[in-house]
């Protein structure tokens, strides 16, 4: 069960990384029109560069932690499909997955959602014995 935890944790950091990404390229953009005013006064290029390097270096942990999250992805998928009943294998899909709440997948699912948290409970019972016994 904690592979499919760290999967949401793992997108939910790979998410974050993204938005500072946007918000340090929009930074870059300002610092850069800033850099060409005060060329022409002739000061240095120090802020643009340390934020370029800053840039570059999240560029490599997200590229990184993009891989990590297609490996485990990948093997939860392969121990899904090993799940039989189609219930278990869709809700933990959409849970884990695609990072659905138990409140979006009870709707999706047409599952009173009382009923769905006590699906989800036999899902990851399930799933954590079809791992288990394959060695996933």
């Amino acid at each position: 069960m904690d592979d499919l935890k760290n999967l949401v944790i793992l997108n939910n950091k790979i998410n974050n990384l993204l938005l500072e990404r946007s918000q340090l390229k929009l930074m870059l953009e300002n610092v850069k029109g800033q850099q060409l005013h005060e060329r022409i006064s002739g000061t240095k290029d120090t802020d643009f560069s340390a934020a370029l390097d800053k840039l570059i270096a999240l560029e490599k942990e997200i590229d990184n932690l993009i891989d990590e999250y297609v490996d485990r992805r990948k093997k939860i998928l392969n121990a899904l499909e090993l799940i039989r009943d189609d219930r278990y294998r869709e809700l933990l899909n959409y849970r884990y997955v695609c990072g659905l709440s138990l409140n979006q997948i009870s709707k999706k699912m047409n599952f009173n959602y009382c009923y769905l948290r006590r699906l989800h409970t036999r899902a990851l019972r399930v799933y954590e014995k079809v791992v288990t016994q394959s060695n996933i």
